[in-house]
């Protein structure tokens, strides 16, 4: 800034310059900076001089309370004469700004007109600001984990301490091996703090995250010269914070197992497949004690233990999912699909028949497919078939008699039978065929008619009992016998 004052005689003026030097380091650590000030006579007009005046005339400056003076005994009239050249060094606030008053007057008694006479000025000066307080930025953390936090500040020589609100009034610093305590710690010329995040956060909070607050301190030297604040967004890991837990999943059938010689095996639609958890909790680290499991299924049944059996299970693998209070889930297909015995029971096909509509001989045809492989232990087979019979209206079967199939792979080749009997064609009958393997019965039933003739005749009478057509494939609705024939 510049500060002139005409003197009250109009021969001469004088000027005050006052100008801030660039910062450097001191100055921030001392948090002050320096204003070179200059402060000059000059002419107005040439030939204005005066001598011997001692301490007649003089001159007062003040810069931000700091008073220079001093007396003008003697001037040429021609040169600017300097009078001061001065750094003044100025205290910042704690903030770091700073503005300073400076202003300079100059006093002339010697009654002389050729002299300068009385002046004055003043003004306000804003200062460069210092940066002060290191700036601490947010952070996102994750439980368990360590983190190096950057620091930035304004000078190397710069020490701090970080602090963060646990609770309440509660705030605790992080020391040098990044973990908490109660007391202070500083690190000295540090341009970053270690921290690692404690397993004690977790009781914090029930959800999957939380937000805390900072406080960093910067100190020059054991002065305080500011803070600063951040948040501080603690979130629980996904991985560590999920639910955990293993599971298996073995045959409870002691029939199936007899087959396949182990319980890891399933038979598909015969097995009882038991699905077991173990080191079920609810976070994978045991240090989250503050978690809870909320929801357990298994195949898509909710369970409250931690097994579940399925009786003829179609699937060797099953799909578990649990869930817990913080809102995190595990879901984890148990089991393996190489464990699956792909069996199916035997699948019969049967065609009875009456030989004419009119006869009591029934041919029964018969034909299927079957589970022809091992089940890992035992190999399945067809172990009997039997056909069996019974009047429509009857509540018993009557055993007909023992199939011995023909064998193709797994087939069971179409064969007929030609059952003699007394199947009257005046009543109708219900046949059954039944087919065991090493596992499972399959029965295949069907019906055979009353047999109805086509026509009937008498003497003098003739009936017929289906539609009559001609060639040209019209119905012969009604007819008229014209001519009667006796052999």
């Amino acid at each position: 800034m510049q500060l002139v004052g005409y003197g009250s005689k109009g021969h001469h003026y004088f000027v005050l310059n006052a100008n801030e030097n660039a910062l450097n380091a001191s100055d921030i650590a001392s948090n002050s900076s320096r204003v070179l000030v200059s402060f000059q006579l000059a002419p107005s007009s040439t030939g204005w001089n005066w001598e011997q005046w001692g301490t007649a005339i003089t001159w007062t400056i003040n810069v931000n309370g700091q008073v220079r003076s001093g007396t003008i005994p003697a001037y040429d009239g021609y040169s600017t004469l300097g009078l001061l050249s001065e750094t003044f060094t100025i205290s910042h606030d704690a903030s770091g700004s700073k503005s300073i008053s400076v202003s300079f007057s100059v006093s002339d008694t010697s009654g002389q007109y050729y002299t300068c006479g009385d002046t004055s000025a003043s003004g306000q000066m804003a200062l460069a600001t210092i940066p002060r307080a290191t700036k601490l930025p947010n952070l996102n953390v994750d439980i368990e984990s360590l983190y190096t936090i950057p620091l930035n500040p304004a000078s190397p020589t710069f020490n701090h301490s970080l602090a963060i609100n646990t609770s309440g009034d509660t705030w605790e610093y992080v020391n040098q091996g990044g973990n908490l305590q109660e007391e202070e710690y500083k690190f000295f010329n540090r341009t970053s703090i270690p921290f690692i995040v404690p397993a004690s956060f977790y009781s914090l909070f029930t959800g999957k995250s939380t937000e805390l607050n900072m406080k960093l301190n910067t100190y020059s030297g054991s002065r305080l010269i500011g803070s600063s604040e951040a948040k501080l967004t603690v979130t629980c890991n996904q991985t560590n914070c999920s639910p955990y837990f293993t599971a298996t999943v073995v045959d409870s059938n002691s029939t199936t197992i007899a087959l396949t010689g182990s319980s890891t095996k399933i038979i598909k639609g015969y097995s009882t497949a038991k699905v077991s958890l173990s080191s079920l909790r609810a976070a994978y680290s045991t240090k989250d004690t503050n978690s809870t499991i909320t929801v357990r299924k298994i195949d898509g049944v909710t369970v409250s233990g931690t097994s579940r059996e399925i009786k003829n299970a179609v699937s060797s693998t099953f799909t578990i999912v649990i869930e817990n209070s913080r809102g995190f889930s595990t879901s984890l297909t148990a089991g393996s699909i190489s464990n699956l015995v792909e069996y199916f029971a035997p699948q019969i096909i049967i065609d009875p028949k009456r030989v004419s509509q009119t006869s009591n001989t029934v041919k029964l045809t018969y034909s299927g497919t079957f589970f022809n492989q091992s089940f890992g232990k035992v190999a399945n087979a067809i172990s009997s078939m039997k056909w069996y019979y019974k009047k429509s209206n009857a509540s018993s079967w009557t055993t007909g008699g023992t199939i011995t199939p023909t064998i193709s792979g797994n087939t069971i080749k179409e064969t007929t039978l030609t059952l003699n009997g007394s199947f009257s064609y005046q009543e109708s009958f219900r046949f059954k065929v039944e087919c065991i393997d090493k596992l499972a019965t399959s029965i295949k039933e069907a019906d055979v008619p009353i047999g109805t003739p086509i026509f009937s005749h008498g003497k003098n009478w003739f009936q017929h009992h289906t539609p009559i057509y001609l060639q040209s494939n019209h119905e012969i609705l009604d007819y008229e016998v014209i001519e009667e024939w006796n052999e």
